[in-house]
């Protein structure tokens, strides 16, 4: 669990991946961010995604989820 504390998202970054090996995360930035979370758009149905999100401040990265396998449905 990762929790959300700006409901318009600043600061709260996504990194992509479709293997979820390192160093093959991208940063993904067509994300809705509101209080219930973070929602992740202009990905392909039934097809599998690691993703995980990271908290900076002035740069500097201060929080990071662990990976989350996610398939996203019709």
């Amino acid at each position: 669990e990762f929790d959300i504390t700006s409901a318009n998202g600043k600061g709260y970054y996504v990194y992509l991946s479709e293997t979820g090996q390192d160093g093959d995360y991208q940063l993904y930035d067509d994300v809705n961010f509101n209080a219930k979370g973070a929602h992740i758009r202009g990905l392909e149905n039934d097809r599998e995604y690691y993703v995980y999100l990271v908290f900076a401040e002035n740069g500097v990265i201060t929080e990071r989820s662990e990976p989350v396998l996610i398939v996203p449905g019709k």
